[in-house]
Protein backbone atom coordinates (compact mmCIF):
# COMPACT_ATOMS: atom_id res chain seq x y z
CA UNK A 1 0.00 0.00 0.00
CA UNK A 2 1.10 3.47 -0.84
CA UNK A 3 1.32 6.37 2.65
CA UNK A 4 0.48 9.53 2.21
CA UNK A 5 3.91 10.51 2.39
CA UNK A 6 5.08 8.73 -1.11
CA UNK A 7 4.50 10.80 -4.05
CA UNK A 8 3.15 8.87 -7.12
CA UNK A 9 6.29 7.99 -9.66
CA UNK A 10 6.03 9.39 -12.71
CA UNK A 11 7.40 7.91 -15.96
CA UNK A 12 11.09 9.37 -16.62
CA UNK A 13 11.15 11.66 -19.59
CA UNK A 14 14.89 12.25 -21.39
CA UNK A 15 15.92 16.06 -20.93
CA UNK A 16 14.80 18.13 -24.01
CA UNK A 17 18.73 19.09 -24.78
CA UNK A 18 19.49 14.81 -24.53
CA UNK A 19 16.81 14.12 -26.69
CA UNK A 20 18.02 17.21 -29.58
CA UNK A 21 21.21 15.70 -29.04
CA UNK A 22 20.23 12.08 -30.11
CA UNK A 23 18.21 13.46 -33.09
CA UNK A 24 21.36 15.29 -34.48
CA UNK A 25 23.08 12.20 -33.51
CA UNK A 26 20.91 10.07 -35.87
CA UNK A 27 20.68 12.86 -38.37
CA UNK A 28 24.59 12.93 -38.60
CA UNK A 29 24.79 8.73 -39.18
CA UNK A 30 22.52 9.47 -41.82
CA UNK A 31 24.46 11.84 -43.24
CA UNK A 32 27.19 10.16 -43.50
CA UNK A 33 25.78 6.92 -44.74
CA UNK A 34 24.37 8.53 -47.78
CA UNK A 35 27.67 10.92 -48.60
CA UNK A 36 29.81 7.45 -47.43
CA UNK A 37 27.40 5.82 -50.11
CA UNK A 38 28.26 8.08 -53.05
CA UNK A 39 31.97 8.02 -52.24
CA UNK A 40 31.98 4.70 -52.59
CA UNK A 41 30.20 4.76 -56.42
CA UNK A 42 32.36 7.65 -57.49
CA UNK A 43 35.71 5.21 -56.49
CA UNK A 44 34.25 2.30 -58.28
CA UNK A 45 33.67 3.91 -61.35
CA UNK A 46 37.12 5.68 -61.33
CA UNK A 47 38.61 2.25 -60.54
CA UNK A 48 36.81 0.04 -63.25
CA UNK A 49 37.44 3.04 -65.76
CA UNK A 50 41.13 2.29 -64.62
CA UNK A 51 41.50 -1.09 -64.89
CA UNK A 52 39.32 -2.75 -67.46
CA UNK A 53 40.44 -4.22 -70.16
CA UNK A 54 38.35 -3.97 -73.18
CA UNK A 55 37.05 -6.67 -74.80
CA UNK A 56 34.76 -7.59 -77.69
CA UNK A 57 31.57 -9.49 -77.27
CA UNK A 58 28.03 -11.18 -77.97
CA UNK A 59 24.82 -10.53 -76.47
CA UNK A 60 23.63 -14.20 -76.10
CA UNK A 61 19.98 -12.90 -74.15
CA UNK A 62 18.78 -10.98 -71.38
CA UNK A 63 18.21 -11.47 -67.72
CA UNK A 64 15.36 -10.04 -66.23
CA UNK A 65 14.66 -8.21 -62.64
CA UNK A 66 11.43 -7.46 -61.37
CA UNK A 67 12.18 -5.54 -57.77
CA UNK A 68 8.50 -4.83 -56.32
CA UNK A 69 8.16 -1.33 -54.17
CA UNK A 70 4.85 -0.22 -52.58
CA UNK A 71 3.99 1.83 -55.55
CA UNK A 72 4.08 -1.40 -58.29
CA UNK A 73 7.07 -2.98 -59.93
CA UNK A 74 9.76 -1.78 -61.95
CA UNK A 75 11.55 -4.50 -64.49
CA UNK A 76 15.12 -3.71 -65.54
CA UNK A 77 16.83 -6.28 -68.61
CA UNK A 78 20.70 -6.75 -68.19
CA UNK A 79 21.90 -8.38 -71.34
CA UNK A 80 24.16 -11.37 -71.19
CA UNK A 81 27.13 -11.52 -73.12
CA UNK A 82 29.64 -13.78 -73.56
CA UNK A 83 33.39 -12.62 -74.24
CA UNK A 84 37.10 -14.21 -74.53
CA UNK A 85 39.22 -12.73 -71.67
CA UNK A 86 43.28 -11.24 -72.64
CA UNK A 87 44.11 -14.85 -71.34
CA UNK A 88 41.63 -16.95 -73.39
CA UNK A 89 38.93 -18.01 -70.84
CA UNK A 90 35.38 -17.69 -72.41
CA UNK A 91 32.98 -16.05 -69.92
CA UNK A 92 29.59 -16.02 -70.22
CA UNK A 93 27.17 -13.61 -67.69
CA UNK A 94 25.05 -10.60 -67.35
CA UNK A 95 26.70 -7.06 -67.72
CA UNK A 96 26.21 -4.56 -64.79
CA UNK A 97 24.20 -2.18 -66.84
CA UNK A 98 20.76 -1.96 -68.11
CA UNK A 99 19.23 -2.02 -71.25
CA UNK A 100 15.82 -1.60 -72.61
CA UNK A 101 14.41 -5.14 -73.91
CA UNK A 102 14.74 -3.97 -77.81
CA UNK A 103 18.11 -3.41 -77.67
CA UNK A 104 18.69 -6.73 -76.50
CA UNK A 105 19.24 -8.97 -79.70
CA UNK A 106 21.17 -12.28 -79.10
CA UNK A 107 24.01 -12.01 -81.48
CA UNK A 108 24.27 -8.69 -81.59
CA UNK A 109 28.35 -7.39 -81.20
CA UNK A 110 28.98 -5.35 -77.93
CA UNK A 111 31.99 -3.20 -77.07
CA UNK A 112 32.42 -4.59 -73.36
CA UNK A 113 35.06 -3.68 -70.67
CA UNK A 114 35.77 -5.98 -67.46
CA UNK A 115 37.51 -6.36 -64.81
CA UNK A 116 40.86 -8.40 -65.14
CA UNK A 117 41.11 -9.17 -61.19
CA UNK A 118 36.97 -10.27 -61.39
CA UNK A 119 36.01 -10.67 -65.06
CA UNK A 120 32.84 -11.18 -64.07
CA UNK A 121 32.06 -7.78 -63.24
CA UNK A 122 31.33 -6.83 -67.06
CA UNK A 123 30.14 -3.60 -68.57
CA UNK A 124 28.77 -2.03 -71.43
CA UNK A 125 31.97 -0.16 -73.07
CA UNK A 126 29.03 2.85 -73.76
CA UNK A 127 27.72 2.85 -70.55
CA UNK A 128 31.06 3.02 -68.64
CA UNK A 129 32.21 6.20 -70.79
CA UNK A 130 28.63 7.87 -69.88
CA UNK A 131 29.83 8.36 -66.62
CA UNK A 132 27.65 7.40 -63.08
CA UNK A 133 25.20 9.82 -63.58
CA UNK A 134 22.86 11.36 -61.33
CA UNK A 135 23.04 9.06 -58.16
CA UNK A 136 26.13 9.86 -56.70
CA UNK A 137 25.81 13.69 -56.84
CA UNK A 138 22.51 13.55 -55.28
CA UNK A 139 23.90 10.97 -52.56
CA UNK A 140 26.22 13.47 -51.69
CA UNK A 141 24.00 16.19 -51.66
CA UNK A 142 21.85 15.04 -49.42
CA UNK A 143 24.67 13.49 -47.08
CA UNK A 144 25.72 17.12 -47.05
CA UNK A 145 22.09 18.69 -46.68
CA UNK A 146 21.51 16.44 -43.87
CA UNK A 147 25.12 16.86 -42.08
CA UNK A 148 24.98 20.33 -41.82
CA UNK A 149 22.37 20.85 -39.16
CA UNK A 150 23.50 17.71 -37.69
CA UNK A 151 27.26 19.25 -37.15
CA UNK A 152 25.48 22.22 -36.16
CA UNK A 153 23.14 21.22 -33.31
CA UNK A 154 26.01 19.37 -32.12
CA UNK A 155 28.45 21.87 -31.76
CA UNK A 156 25.81 24.48 -30.24
CA UNK A 157 23.69 21.85 -28.82
CA UNK A 158 20.41 23.32 -30.30
CA UNK A 159 18.69 23.01 -33.39
CA UNK A 160 19.83 25.04 -36.41
CA UNK A 161 17.65 28.27 -36.71
CA UNK A 162 16.43 28.27 -32.84
CA UNK A 163 17.78 31.20 -31.50
CA UNK A 164 19.01 31.04 -27.36
CA UNK A 165 16.90 32.72 -24.38
CA UNK A 166 18.34 35.71 -23.11
CA UNK A 167 17.31 36.57 -19.69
Amino acid sequence: MMSASTPPTVPRRLPKRRYHMILHVILLVIALVAAGSALGMILEHRRIAAVAVPAEGRMTGAYRQVRTTGRGASTSYYPNVSFRTADGRVIVGPTVDALSLPEIQAGRVVQLRYDPADPWTIRLAEALAEGLGIAPWLLGGAGLLLAIPAVWGLVTGRALGVRSRQA
